[in-house]
């Protein structure tokens, strides 16, 4: 029995990495996937290997991981990255799949497949994020053998990801004191999660790339400067906290979705969800609507306290079920039929309800299916902008190849375009870095507000984006009135400013004017 366990299990395994990597891959090759992210960490590999700027491993976020990576990466032709990377961040994702099957069955299986933050991080381009999903599995399995400290080793790996999984870390710390009651072990991993954070984000992010902590962002900046402002203030206007909270509807969405998608049955065992609480807590306690989006893979850290509390949680779930007095044999179908249709409506996957409804761009079918426009497009790239590293492309952050992103230097339109604070301003929108690693990503550092784009590339046919802001596009049109009016401004501005050197069904390329 166990042999065949151990085999389905890994059949299961690859099924899963295959479906995941399939559907990601297709998303790049037909033009669905953006340049923030997938596109940055694209150039982060290029100008590794090619410029040897190792310390991108550090632009904006501290990633240490990024450098093992691009190490690996060293060994296949450049063209093969957006593939490579798409899979193993798939396959990384779809590991604990193995381990679950064999452990716990196949309930714990269905919670973990069918949980829709898995789809997110394997759908929602690429970040480093998803390799604390296996991390955090391993800690608590590893927790659960006794294995003490080399469930120590993976909770201390989880800071590498991120810094703001070093947080992460230092909560797995406190649940080893809390539910293990080994005290060195987590003091240990308490504190080194604690040290290595102020480390990151007081001295290594600015040293490498002058920018600062996510944390000083201005989803954080009302509660004050640095982590000690920010913990004093959560401290002395408890009130303030909870009314930020509970006064903002999508917050509260956001704690329903990610606890009801698992019959709320996680909330039986708080203990393995304290891991869990330094991302809900970054969630909630953000003026910046990505962070308590549930469809991003800002609830990577999620995953595996959310699946092991829902997994540890069945029995007491079952146990009040029959104390209600309802049928015992009924219990195990209706969490299933509830994953299920958690999966139908929150989750990117293939069951999603508008996986088969054409409302929204990049979550239909079609996002996965390669058009005739789709080669046209990258036709058109190739006839009409040179391959020369040097040529500095204004990029839209819906156009993601790597022909337009492996470059010296690239800009996400209207960067480059717009050449004036009163066009263009930077601080009105969240890069998740991008400025700030493009501005210094050479030697000599450059004003970003002088570059001057050599092409700019503008696609009136797919969803309207103003940097990496864009609009909600459904049934293929935007429905935010003041962005479609900001973004076709700037493309007329564009248009007046550059010469068309192609046109076709909304595409168009320009050419900088030139003068005699």
């Amino acid at each position: 029995m166990e042999t065949k366990e151990c085999r389905h299990s890994l059949y299961i395994f690859v099924a899963l990495t295959l479906i995941l990597s399939s559907l990601a891959i297709f998303k790049y090759v037909s033009l669905h996937s953006t340049v923030c992210d997938l596109g940055i960490f694209l150039w982060v590999f290029y100008k590794m290997g090619v410029y040897g700027r190792w310390q991108l491993f550090s632009y904006g976020h501290l990633q240490p991981f990024l450098i093992p990576l691009y190490l690996f990466l060293k060994l296949f032709p450049s063209n093969l990255v957006p593939y490579i990377i798409l899979f193993l961040q798939s396959a990384l994702l779809s590991l604990p799949s193995i381990w679950l099957l064999r452990r716990y069955g196949y309930m714990a299986l269905a919670g973990f497949v069918l949980y829709f933050p898995l789809w997110y991080n394997a759908l929602n381009d690429f970040h480093m994020d998803h390799m604390v999903v296996p991390l955090l599995f391993g800690f608590f399995l590893l927790a659960e053998q006794k294995k003490i400290w080399l469930a120590v080793v993976c909770a201390s790996c989880v800071a590498f990801v991120k810094e703001p999984f070093a947080l992460q870390t230092a909560a797995c710390g406190i649940y080893l004191m809390i539910a293990s009651r080994k005290l060195l072990a987590g003091t240990f991993l308490f504190l080194f999660g604690i040290l290595y954070f102020h480390a990151a984000t007081r001295y290594m992010i600015p040293y490498f790339t002058t920018g600062s902590s996510f944390l000083d962002a201005p989803a954080f900046s009302w509660m004050g400067h640095g982590v000690g402002e920010k913990l004093l203030f959560i401290v002395k206007h408890p009130l303030t906290i909870i009314s930020e909270i509970f006064s903002n509807t999508l917050k509260i969405k956001y704690l329903i979705v990610i606890f009801g998608a698992l019959c709320f049955i996680p909330l039986s065992r708080p203990a393995m969800l304290i891991p869990a609480i330094p991302i809900i807590g970054i969630a909630l306690l953000s003026r910046h609507d990505a962070y308590y989006s549930f469809t991003n893979h800002y609830t990577a850290g999620l995953i595996a306290p959310f699946i092991m509390a829902f997994i540890k949680g069945l029995p007491a779930a079952e146990s009040l079920w029959e104390k209600m007095r309802l049928t015992k044999r009924m219990f195990m179908p209706l969490v299933l039929t509830i994953l299920i249709l958690g999966n139908i409506w929150f989750s990117p996957s293939f069951l999603y309800r508008y996986f088969w409804i054409p409302k929204h761009w990049e979550r239909h079918f079609t996002a996965y299916i390669p058009t005739e426009r789709d080669a046209i497009i990258k036709e058109a790239i190739l006839s009409n902008i040179p391959s020369t590293p040097d040529i500095l492309i204004s990029t839209p952050n819906n156009i993601n190849w790597d022909y337009l992103i492996y470059r010296r230097q690239f800009l996400v339109f209207p960067q480059g375009v717009m050449d004036t604070a009163d066009e263009i301003n930077p601080s009105e929108y969240s890069f998740h870095g991008l400025i700030s690693f493009i501005m210094h990503g050479q030697q000599p550092q450059v004003n970003i507000e002088k570059l001057s784009a050599d092409y700019a590339v503008i696609d009136s046919k797919r969803p309207y984006f103003v940097f990496d802001k864009g609009c909600q596009w459904h049934y293929g049109k935007c429905t935010d009135i003041n962005m479609e009016e900001r973004f076709l401004g700037l493309v007329r501005k564009a248009m007046e400013r550059y010469d068309i050197i192609y046109e076709m069904d909304g595409l168009v390329i320009l050419k900088r004017k030139t003068y005699d």
